[in-house]
């Protein structure tokens, strides 16, 4: 599996994906909370380009998110310190011509009632050796840190 690291900041975060939540303590002090949870929209975790009519034969690059995991840390008064982790797995059927693709994804901050607070794209290089058709990889966004009102706020 390939791994690609970014370190971005944001001002709150929330991935437009699958949904799946997890919090990581790197100290012995536990947080003062969960950790924000993150999803992806299904319309937006997956793609496929059909080059003609729609058959197989036709079926150009696919992909789709498979995983996320995420961590955070925060105590005290302190911000939330986010690190997502997200795997794709992305495919190139018999209509794709090119042995690399650049897939472009987003991950957007949402407020409960989802209107989005900030949304950022990224890309994910890839390339398919050989006559692979599948190929899995790993992008790291970390550093992402979240605001919060006060200390008793999570």
């Amino acid at each position: 599996m390939m791994v690609h690291k970014r370190m971005k900041s944001f001002s709150a975060l929330a991935l437009a994906g699958l949904m799946a939540s997890g919090c990581q303590a790197f100290s012995t002090e536990r947080n003062v909370g969960p950790c924000p949870p993150v999803g992806a929209l299904y319309a937006a975790s997956r793609i496929v380009e059909i080059k003609g009519d729609e058959s197989f034969e036709n079926v150009g690059f696919t992909g789709e998110i498979a995983k996320i995991d995420s961590f955070c840390r925060y105590v005290d008064d302190n911000p939330i310190d986010m690190t997502l982790n997200i795997d794709f797995s992305l495919g190139r059927g018999p209509a794709a011509q090119e042995e690399r693709r650049t897939y472009r994804y987003f991950v957007a901050v949402t407020r409960r009632d989802v209107a989005v607070i900030a949304k950022e794209f990224f890309e994910v290089d890839v390339r398919f050796p050989g006559n692979a058709t599948v190929v899995t990889v790993r992008d790291q966004i970390g550093g992402i840190i979240i605001p919060r009102a006060n200390k008793e706020i999570s």
